[in-house]
């Protein structure tokens, strides 16, 4: 939240995080980055404060582009979600990070390549 987003939803081993609703943020790929590098910083932190947590190591995939946002379900259930094409590749990147890297999807490295160190991988079929 610090970097103008939110944990949309815990599921197992992972989290789903958003830019917030209804909030326009010009460099949303930036703060999504930079959130993931303050993770993977603070996770190292973590496992030298406490050697039994030193093996445990995520992987972030983050993408950027248009989704839908808002109460998604039926009458029953519903719950604040963001869908579309770009979430579920953002999902699918994050299954092949593997633990301690952050892996970007194509719109994002373009965004913030002039930012942070980030390097081209070959293309993956997902």
């Amino acid at each position: 939240m610090q970097n103008g987003g939110l944990v949309n939803k815990f599921a197992g081993d992972n989290l789903m995080g958003s830019g917030m609703p209804r909030k326009s943020q010009a460099e949303h790929p930036k703060l999504a980055v930079k959130a993931a590098l303050e993770g993977q910083k603070k996770m190292a932190e973590l496992g030298v404060q406490n050697p039994e947590l030193s093996n445990v190591l995520f992987g972030i995939g983050i993408n950027t582009g248009k989704t839908l946002a808002g109460n998604i379900g039926s009458q029953g259930r519903a719950e604040y979600t963001v869908i579309g094409d770009e979430v579920n590749l953002a999902s699918r990147i994050c299954s092949v990070a593997p633990g301690g890297e952050i892996y970007i999807g194509p719109e994002t490295f373009f965004q913030t390549q002039q930012y942070f160190n980030v390097e081209a991988q070959p293309p993956q079929i997902f």
